[in-house]
């Protein structure tokens, strides 16, 4: 279990839950894992500008080098985002415990930091408070303003006009300019970014950052830990339901599916948070039933996901497979001796032993 915590921590890019602080440093607490979380991947990230300014300047060559290092410096951010604002926002949330010398409210995430006495705020948390109101900025907030500025830089050639403005390019199909963009090398370090959207929804990842943020932000400083904040969650999320389901940014619509299924297990998870808030009355039975829901309603979302990912990966090897053989048909149309009629046998023959429908999996 230690070791499954421990690839967890290692996919979030949780320094402090991978390395052993507490045991190497007394008194390591909340705050220093705030700290620590929030500047090293700011000092990481200065590294990698620098190591890109030294190849710009002393290497004008490395064209390729300098794409690389730009999109290491890009989806490293994207990575440790959601990580991050977890650590920013749990900063915020203190529980209250009743004394006989007053009301003490400690941190969630560590009960060994005091956030106040009698409503009156413990220094060091209220630093700390100050501190985390920076890293907002910069996190929560900077990130994907930092993106969209650079997407927006880029709107040209991520939205093809750039591509249909090109001579004969009002002649290309939609496929052909998408491929034309994914293969453009100015767009390569931000292809994570773009390359699951439709040519109007280039920005659409950038929504999808700021969601996190403001699902994270709405239950932790709006009424927090109250009903109210979560149906607040639930209005958000069944929002969002609509809009993936009217607009459809994805260029695949297995893509499509997957985001409006993720979006409908995080409803019913809340759904489920909310009536165990106000399970006051409620039999045994109903409350266990809820537990499990909200339990097994993300995994099997996430095998669903999984098993489509899988069906969807053996079509893309079947439309290969297709295409090859109509190319080797196209190939053999070319030689002597073989007549119209055999061509064209050859080639049904060919398309039925691959009976793919091209034109729904793209």
């Amino acid at each position: 279990y230690s070791i499954f915590l421990g690839a967890l921590a290692l996919a979030r890019m949780d320094l402090c839950a991978i390395l052993p602080l507490e045991c190497l440093f007394d008194g390591f607490d909340y705050h220093s894992k705030l700290v620590v979380n929030t500047m090293w991947p700011i000092f990481f990230g200065v590294w990698l500008v620098a190591l890109y300014a030294l190849g710009y300047f002393a290497f004008p060559k490395a064209k390729f080098c300098r794409e690389a290092i730009l999109q290491l410096l890009f989806m490293f951010f994207f990575f440790i985002y959601t990580g991050v604002n977890n650590i920013l926002f749990s900063l915020y949330e203190c529980e209250k415990f009743e004394y006989d010398d007053g009301d003490y409210r400690f941190l969630k995430k560590d009960y060994s930091v005091l956030c106040s006495h009698d409503d009156r705020v413990d220094d060091k948390y209220k630093a700390s408070q100050v501190y985390g109101y920076i890293m907002i900025i910069v996190y929560p907030i900077g990130i994907p303003l930092a993106y969209l500025a650079v997407l927006w830089m880029h709107r040209y050639k991520l939205s093809c006009d750039a591509y249909k403005d090109m001579p004969g390019g009002e002649l290309l199909s939609i496929d052909a300019l998408y491929k034309m963009r994914d293969k453009d090398p100015d767009l390569a370090h931000l292809h994570f970014l773009y390359y699951e959207y439709r040519s109007d929804f280039w920005f659409f990842e950038v929504l999808q950052c700021s969601r996190k943020m403001a699902m994270i932000a709405l239950i932790t400083f709006v009424w927090q830990g109250t009903s109210t904040s979560v149906a607040l969650s639930m209005l958000a999320v069944l929002v969002l339901l609509g809009v993936y389901a009217y607009s459809k940014p994805c260029l695949s619509k297995h893509d499509d599916k997957m985001l409006t299924v993720s979006q409908g297990s995080t409803f019913v998870v809340l759904l489920t948070l909310l009536m165990a808030k106000n399970s006051e009355g409620m039999p045994y039975v109903a409350i266990t039933i809820l537990l499990y829901l909200s339990t097994f309603v993300p995994l099997a979302a996430c095998f669903f996901i999984l098993a489509s990912e899988y069906v969807q990966y053996k079509k893309t090897k079947e439309v290969a497979a297709a295409l090859k053989a109509l190319e080797s048909i196209g190939g053999i149309s070319g030689e002597g001796g073989s007549s119209q009629s055999d061509r064209s046998n050859r080639k049904r023959a060919a398309v039925k032993a691959a009976p793919i429908e091209l034109a729904k999996t793209g």
